[in-house]
């Protein structure tokens, strides 16, 4: 420790960069994973990938009170703007069943 008073100003933009790196994370995964999106979606297997996007812009216009699900939101909304998720997107709902996610499993290059 250096001795100075820590001050908002300058917790800030480490903790903003810290939020950056987990939505940014978050949103590889969701690519990678697609599944995982109706862990945060109820019902997103049963959803177009436009549903899903009307679907959560709608939630997030409510700013949930919960951080994890502002966060899980953010990598949902961020991930739905990569080009590659709409083609893993389509895989996915392709290959499941109305309704149901995929089991937990994390990929090993997810990370």
């Amino acid at each position: 420790m250096s001795g100075e008073p820590t001050t908002e100003a300058s917790l800030a933009a480490p903790a903003a960069e810290a939020l950056a790196a987990i939505i940014e994370t978050g949103a590889r995964i969701l690519v990678a994973e697609p599944w995982r999106a109706a862990r945060i979606v109820p019902g997103a297997g049963e959803m177009t990938i436009d549903e899903l996007a009307g679907h959560l812009a709608r939630r997030r216009r409510a700013r949930p009170a919960d951080l994890n699900r502002a966060i899980a939101f953010a990598q949902l909304s961020l991930a739905l703007k990569a080009p590659q998720f709409r083609g893993a997107w389509a895989e996915f709902s392709a290959a499941s069943p109305k309704g149901e996610a995929a089991p937990f499993r994390l990929s090993p290059t997810a990370i």
